[in-house]
């Protein structure tokens, strides 16, 4: 993940993110996952809303990485990552679901 650009590295995680989610946690499906940089902190943030635009579940974490740079950040992204991942799972033993 740590090659490219940043916008590459953001669009790997989002993915990433939504393939381990839905792995442990498939009801969370349709899944919107955003991943940005914003004072000096990297987010990511995954959502599932009920079909009248509700929340339904969301994890949203930041990390700060050591710097800048595509190594430091992707080092956060997998921070992040596994902290999205751990919420979803356990949300999946909370609804019964997949993966508990």
């Amino acid at each position: 993940m740590a090659d490219g650009t940043r916008s590459d590295l953001y669009e790997a995680l989002q993915a990433r993110i939504q393939r381990e989610v839905l792995t442990v946690h498939p009801q969370l499906q349709p899944l919107e996952v955003d991943v940005f940089f914003a004072d000096e902190l990297l987010f990511a943030s995954a959502t599932r809303r009920n079909d009248d635009g509700s929340v339904r579940w969301r994890s949203s974490h930041a990390a700060t990485p050591d710097s800048h740079a595509l190594p430091h950040l992707a080092d956060a992204g997998e921070d992040l990552l596994a902290r999205i991942v751990a919420d979803a799972r356990l949300s999946a033993a909370v609804d019964g679901g997949e993966g508990a």
